[in-house]
């Protein structure tokens, strides 16, 4: 087995797998919550981990640079779904929820050991602080993402371009 070729076998099956995994964990909080968003999340992490794992198989037995394309756009795909997923979670995200559960006592408690301006601070600006972090997420994710299907793209040529036969 090649280094490209096992490079690109071992990081395709953690994707894929770990996608499955995530997915299957998703359905069962969602069971648990009777959570249409996580269901529909934990589908769609399932899909992407199959097609991923398909796709995979396939081009290790068949050597088509097919199945590097849906590879590449499986990952375009998961960058959308995901973007999709924390869009939701912007738009629906609620200012006054999160300064509900900084009134609640435990929380009042701990911001009690900070200066009051500093307190003060933190409950004036957590709701953009969260923002920040989905945005920072949704960043992440879509590099990530991006990065990914280029990498099996460029793996996946360069191990055809050598010539090997597929196994």
């Amino acid at each position: 087995m090649s280094r490209a070729k096992g490079m690109l076998g071992f990081v395709s099956a953690l994707s894929g797998a770990s996608l499955a995994l995530f997915g299957l964990i998703s359905l069962a909080m969602a069971a648990l919550g009777w959570s249409l968003a996580g269901f529909l999340v934990g589908v769609a992490l399932i899909a992407h981990g199959s097609i991923e794992l398909g796709a995979r198989s396939q081009f290790f037995a068949q050597g088509s640079e097919r199945f590097l394309w849906r590879l590449f756009w499986n990952q375009i795909a998961l960058a959308v779904s995901v973007g999709t997923y924390i869009g939701w979670q912007l738009w629906i995200f609620d200012p006054e929820a999160v300064a509900t559960v900084l009134d609640e006592p435990s929380v009042q408690e701990l911001l009690s050991l900070y200066p009051a301006e500093t307190a003060q601070m933190l409950r004036d600006n957590l709701p953009g602080y969260v923002r920040a972090v989905y945005v920072l997420a949704l960043t992440i994710a879509a590099l990530g993402c991006v990065g990914m299907a280029f990498y099996y793209l460029n793996k996946g040529r360069a191990w055809l371009e050598r010539g090997e036969e597929p196994s």
